[in-house]
């Protein structure tokens, strides 16, 4: 193991990383996404021990409270095909991880998110139907356990839904999603 992952980090480093973290946790609850988007790779840079799989850990009781605070709003039948479709897409995760270097694995999830933001802005439209629920969550499974950011695709699902919907629906898919990537990395 590498030493320096030991040493502790400095005071500078995390009042940044919960300058960031904060402002994450404010986009995640007011739109229903993107706290991973902007805190992961961000925390990378300033220091790798602080993504991914820590912010995970940190989005776990924000995304309870949020499907909890909206759970009248719950899309149950999406977010059963999404769930679905997260554990197939974490087995593809372990098998990237195992397979790819990190640079080919940043490549790829660049290239996924970069792809779902500009279907976002281009105001392509995917039908929400059990077939396109399910596609994304193993997509959506696959980049969350690469990376914590599994986000793009879920919203890019639920961009048409009412804002309770998007909010409680992503909230519950990233709660389960959380659990399932967490035990998924320490078993495999």
């Amino acid at each position: 193991m590498d030493p320096s992952l030991l040493a502790p980090v400095p005071p500078a480093t995390l009042a940044v990383a919960m300058a960031v973290t904060a402002v994450s946790a404010a986009l995640q609850g007011t739109i229903g996404f993107g706290f991973a988007v902007l805190s992961v790779p961000v925390l990378s840079l300033v220091d790798p021990r602080l993504a991914p799989v820590p912010q995970l850990l940190v989005t776990l009781p924000l995304t309870l409270s949020m499907a909890w605070r909206e759970r009248h709003a719950v899309d149950l039948r999406g977010v059963g095909w999404v769930l679905a479709g997260r554990v197939p897409g974490a087995l593809i995760g372990v098998a990237l991880l195992r397979a790819a270097d990190k640079r080919s694995l940043d490549v790829l999830l660049a290239a996924v998110v970069l792809l779902a933001i500009t279907m976002l802005v281009s105001g392509a439209e995917i039908r929400r139907r059990p077939a396109t629920e399910f596609g994304a969550g193993v997509v959506a499974g696959t980049m969350g356990l690469v990376s914590s950011i599994g986000g793009p695709p879920l919203a890019l699902l639920y961009r048409n839904e009412k804002g309770a919907t998007i909010r409680a629906s992503l909230a519950a898919i990233f709660a389960v999603g959380i659990v399932l990537t967490v035990t998924t990395r320490v078993v495999a």
